[in-house]
């Protein structure tokens, strides 16, 4: 009997080991983040009628979210002189997400909600992509500007998100921690035309189909 509590506690401490050796680490995320990093940064300037020309990228916002791949866009449509940004991040650490999404970043950069924020869905090809639809407006330097925002998350072994607390709580399943999270946003700049955000919508986000896809895949798909 004096063998049972030590021999007890050491199975315990064996089966905590076993365990803690099964979940991924961040080595075993090295090779996926570097495939992420790679299909971001091959994301085609031209698609379709639209040109895009890359945008400077903050060195506070990159301190900020400390992304392993990052893409901001402006395109422009030749055929109707529409504008949009496309704008891509995928981060080792979903927590680092915070600070990019709308309804933090955009309201302490001066810009007021708009009343039409809400969940949605978008089509890019065959695909039906859950969204939050957000809108923004600031006034200053003799004349207002409006912004619509179409946004969601990519998180590994859940798929598409649309909110932040969403994303949290994926950070606390440690067999997903190492794979991070990604965002994608569509900002379009004007009054407001929902017909020509979804065709807009569709044409951008399209592309990036295949780099959802992997986002989306659970760790033991990725991890090697």
């Amino acid at each position: 009997m004096k063998l049972a509590a030590p021999m007890l506690t050491l199975a315990l401490l064996a089966g905590l080991y076993l365990e803690a050796r099964g979940h991924p680490r961040p080595e075993n995320a090295r090779a996926f983040h570097e495939l992420v990093a790679g299909m971001v940064e091959s994301i085609p300037k031209r698609i379709g009628t639209w040109d895009g020309v890359d945008q400077p990228i903050p060195q506070a916002a990159q301190a900020l979210l400390r992304p392993n791949a990052i893409l901001a866009r402006l395109y422009h449509d030749s055929e109707t002189g529409r504008e949009a940004d496309l704008i891509v991040v995928q981060c080792r650490d979903s927590r680092d997400m915070a600070g990019h999404y709308p309804p933090r970043c955009y309201p302490a950069h001066g810009w007021d909600e708009g009343a039409a924020n809400r969940a949605q869905t978008m089509r890019a090809g065959s695909t039906t992509i859950p969204v939050s639809r957000f809108e923004y407006q600031r006034s200053g330097l003799g004349h207002d500007r409006k912004i619509v925002i179409y946004g969601f998350f990519v998180l590994p072994g859940r798929g598409i998100v649309t909110g932040m607390d969403e994303v949290y709580h994926a950070a606390e399943y440690y067999s997903a921690r190492p794979f991070g999270a990604a965002q994608i946003q569509v900002v379009i700049e004007g009054p407001g035309d929902e017909e020509m955000d979804a065709k807009t919508f569709d044409d951008l986000v399209t592309p990036l189909l295949p780099t959802i896809e992997l986002l989306r895949k659970a760790p033991e798909e990725v991890s090697t």
